[in-house]
This record gives C-alpha cells, structure tokens and sequence, in this order.
C-alpha cells in the first residue's frame, strides 16, 4: 500500500478575500427564507436595505463548526484544480492529493463572529470586513453583499499519496493557484495569494 505525505504550505493574501457560500441556493435554508422575505418587500425603507445586507452577509460566509470564518477543504481543493490543469496535473491530483482538514479558519486580525464583523466600523465609518458592489441579476442591478477580508491567510495541510506528484511540483501548483485566487470575484483580482511551503 502506498504511504501518503503530508505538506503544509502557508497562504498569505495579496488582495481581499471575498466570499460567496452557496448556500443560500437552498430554498429551505433558514438564511435563504429570510432574504426571500426581505427581498420580496415593497416599499423598503433603510432598515430593510441594512438587514437584507446583514443577512446577505451572514449567507456568503464560510463558519467553522466553531463559528469561526474558514474556507472548507473543498473549496481550496476547487481552487487548486485549474492551477494543476496548467502543468497538465489535473487527473493526479483529484486521484492522489486530499486535504485532510474539512475546514481551514481564516487568519486575520478582527472580531471572530460574524454579527461582529459585520457591525464593525472604522473611525472613518466604513466596515472594513464588508464588501458592497452592484451587480446584474436578470438584466436588473442589485446591491450584494459579501464577507471581505483584506489582510488574511491560511495555514493548509495537503497530503499525497505515494510519490504521483513530487514537492516540486506540488509547490508549482500552489504558485499558480495564487494568480488565479481563491474564492469570489477572482476574475476582477480578489482573492490573489503567495504560497510558501512549511519546514
């Protein structure tokens, strides 16, 4: 039986991170029930547009099961993915490579539950863990609201089996996952990151 080996490289990001949970794609989800209802409102006032923001808010963020913000494993792995298909390792990893830990938490200097990030202000007033933008939905524009973080990292464990990719290469993938980024708004340049591999 083949032995595996387990790398540990060090993410640190070089522009925001946004995120962007499905979940809410869940009609059943209690988060996606109350957007709907909010959303769905006429005549909102402010106070609406703030709490559809809020929950806007806490749908897109990844939580541990401590309620700590965290990129799931699976969501690393998708970032890895096309940066593999580049040195045409695509197939190796998804047979050999695995990240053993299902939730990876966020590295960043803040409040570590979301009702906190969200209420967060700086002296200047702006909410420096919330991103705002306006985007097209059925050709209508629509304000979305995501979890960002500015400075963040992430320490991730990776194991291979056998000896089907080398660290060489392991490292080549991780570079170029960092030019492509991770998570939401990758084509517009968030989520860029340098990978460095642990001793």
């Amino acid at each position: 039986m083949s032995k595996s080996k387990t790398y540990t490289f060090r993410l640190t990001g070089q522009t925001p991170l946004l995120m962007k949970n499905i979940r809410t794609a869940n009609p059943l989800d209690p988060i996606a029930k109350k957007l709907k209802a909010l959303s769905s409102k006429r005549g909102k006032t402010d106070e609406d547009y703030e709490e559809l923001a809020r929950w806007e808010f806490a749908g897109a963020i990844y939580l541990s099961p401590e309620k700590a913000p965290c990129i799931p494993g699976y969501v690393l792995t998708g970032c890895l993915k096309p940066a593999a298909r580049k040195f045409k390792l695509g197939p190796k990893l998804n047979m050999y490579c695995h990240i053993p830990e299902p939730f990876l938490e966020v590295e960043y200097d803040g409040p570590k539950t979301w009702e906190e990030l969200f209420a967060l202000r700086n002296g200047e007033g702006e909410r420096p863990f919330v991103h705002q933008s306006v985007v097209t939905v059925d050709r209508k524009r629509v304000q979305r609201t995501r979890p960002g973080f500015p400075n963040w990292g992430l320490t991730v464990p990776i194991s291979i089996v056998g000896d089907e990719i080398s660290q060489t290469e392991l490292i080549s993938v991780f570079d170029m996952a960092g030019l492509i980024g991770l998570c939401d708004g990758r084509s517009i340049g968030y989520g860029r990151f340098v990978a460095e591999l642990m001793e």
